[in-house]
């Protein structure tokens, strides 16, 4: 038995565990170079463009573009606001469109990480460390590295996947473990063979948002989930500047190597462009922005 044993404890020794040390600490350098070159691109103004000119932000709130919508597939969004270096300031943030990271469906205080692999694998490619999946983001100024995750004032915290239908049972006491579906396709509408949602339906890429002909079926489901449409949240500017919005996601932190047709079906979300995971994101929102005046005494 030890003789037969030997060739594979060998080929474990020196072959399968030394390849899979080199692999994790080549993949860690990897990713800790492509993520210095992100922050740097970033820091040097290479991400996100300067408006042409500004407006600033006073005590009287103002509409971002002068109410053009913000969109979650925008990797960097110039709202043509400027602020005051230790000002207060609050966003409001009201959904237009209901939002979907391709087709999980999500409110504006985002989502915790979900229990797919997707997801988890794709944490130490999103884009702000300790900010959570489709949380808000202002940036403030074109350089530099002062991106503020955005907290509603009532206290909103992400939601934990899948969510659940009796939120204010503790959960030890729910027995009847409803929840909330996470994806489009994981809801009771869309198992239905009759329903509008399954006959507007058609197949799409992983890095391609659901079809429009879909989108009206889509929200209205999403309208029925009990999500998230208005965030109001404060934050003291660190710098003068433009003010900037995303929604934090995965971001490519490795470019195109091999071209798409050749590629792997294993190898197509490990390059692309910078902005590949932001394509398959849909929904919109109107932002509006106030300079937190000194308020009256009250006598």
């Amino acid at each position: 038995m030890r003789l037969h044993a030997w060739p594979v404890r060998m080929a474990f020794t020196n072959v399968l565990l030394p390849g899979i040390f080199l692999v994790a600490i080549f993949g860690s350098a990897l990713l800790l170079v492509s993520r210095s070159y992100l922050d740097w691109s970033e820091g040097t103004g290479d991400i996100c463009v300067s408006s042409k000119s500004t407006r600033a932000v006073g005590d009287v709130p103002v509409t971002a573009r002068d109410g053009e919508l913000f969109n979650v597939s925008d990797f960097c969004w110039a709202s043509r606001l400027a602020v005051e270096k230790g000002r207060k300031y609050r966003v409001w943030i009201q959904m237009a469109d209901p939002w979907f990271d391709r087709t999980i469906m999500t409110g504006l205080n985002g989502f915790k990480t979900p229990p797919d692999l997707t997801h988890r694998s794709a944490v130490p490619i999103l884009r702000l460390y300790g900010a959570d999946w489709f949380q808000p983001i202002v940036r403030v100024g074109a350089k530099g590295s002062n991106n503020l995750p955005l907290l509603a004032v009532n206290t909103i915290p992400a939601d934990e996947l899948p969510r659940r239908v009796n939120a204010t049972v503790p959960a030890y006491e729910d027995n009847s473990k409803d929840d909330y579906p996470i994806h489009v396709e994981d809801s009771a509408e869309f198992k239905k063979p009759d329903s509008e949602l399954r006959r507007v339906w058609r197949p799409f890429g992983d890095f391609e948002p659901i079809p429009p002909e879909a989108l009206p079926a889509a929200r209205t489901l999403w309208r029925s989930q009990g999500l998230s449409d208005l965030l109001v949240a404060e934050f003291v500017a660190p710098e003068a500047g433009e003010l900037f919005f995303y929604v934090n996601d995965a971001v490519q932190l490795f470019p195109q190597v091999v071209p798409l047709r050749f590629a792997p079906r294993w190898l197509v979300p490990l390059q692309g462009p910078r902005v590949q995971f932001y394509n398959n994101n849909s929904g919109t929102a109107t932002i509006r922005v106030q300079r937190l005046p000194a308020s009256l005494p009250t006598n």
